[in-house]
């Protein structure tokens, strides 16, 4: 279970540019859900992400992981319970090593980072099993280097990555935006499938409304870093995408803040 209670971020203190970026923001998710996150540009959904994954520690209030303290804890530390998976498909590998470097380093995020010169055989068959299952033909590539590989392959590759060491939490930071259409669809499939099949708790940010509906047990709409509407079960199978819009509107967000599909 995930509780954040009363979480306060404010980001360039002091100066012009000072912002809350999130107020008093409670929110409790239970083990197993699959919550989708929205908002306008600025509401906090990122930071949101960031203060769970330990990228951001709050002013006040704290962050409860099964029911351990982690709001001083580094992202590091958490790695046992978190993995995030970025927008960019260029973060969170590194475009220089193999797939199969990449996976390697993914494998060793909770006992430390870095890897020994030769990588043994068994852990070698595992990345084939894991990557045999996206249908890419990228189990037969290890020793491509991962800057080779299209967004949505690395994308693809960068949810294997996150499977690879037992945790709880799958944390989307917008993981299909750099996307086009076919291929995001491609990777939200495998999203789902990969929640599923791992029983992870899942917290997905986007700026799409039909993913925001389509995909998850629940939805959270963050504005100006406070939750302005949270909707599950029943009620939410009956929203369709245009109330989302004028859920949106009645918020005062602008119409360029998300995406219809």
């Amino acid at each position: 279970m995930i509780q954040l209670k009363k979480i306060n971020v404010k980001f360039n203190t002091g100066t012009a540019l000072e912002k809350w970026a999130l107020r008093n923001l409670s929110l409790d998710i239970f083990e197993g859900e699959f919550v989708t996150v929205i908002g306008g540009n600025g509401a906090g959904k990122s930071t949101l992400l960031a203060t769970l994954c330990g990228d951001v520690t709050p002013l006040s209030g704290k962050v409860m992981i099964d029911n351990v303290d982690v709001t001083t804890r580094s992202s590091w530390e958490r790695a046992k319970w978190v993995a995030r998976v970025f927008q960019d498909p260029m973060a969170g590998t590194c475009a220089q090593l193999s797939i199969e470097e990449n996976l390697a380093l993914a494998g060793k995020r909770v006992s430390g980072r870095g890897f020994s010169a030769a990588i043994l055989k068994q852990d070698r068959e595992r990345f084939r099993e894991a990557l045999s299952k996206l249908g890419l033909n990228l189990d037969k590539r290890l020793k491509d280097p991962m800057g080779a590989l299209s967004g949505g392959q690395r994308q693809a590759v960068s949810l294997i990555m996150s499977t690879l060491q037992p945790m709880k939490i799958l944390a989307l930071d917008e993981h299909t935006a750099a996307l086009d259409p076919k291929t995001a669809h491609y990777v939200m499939d495998l999203t789902r499938q990969i929640v599923e099949d791992n029983n992870l708790t899942a917290l997905m940010v986007t700026h799409s409304m039909q993913q925001a509906l389509s995909y998850g047990t629940r939805t959270v709409m963050l504005n100006d870093g406070r939750i302005a509407y949270d909707v599950s079960g029943q009620q939410r199978d009956k929203l369709t995408t245009q109330d989302l819009v004028d859920l949106f509107h009645s918020q005062q967000f602008s119409g360029d803040d998300f995406l219809l599909t």
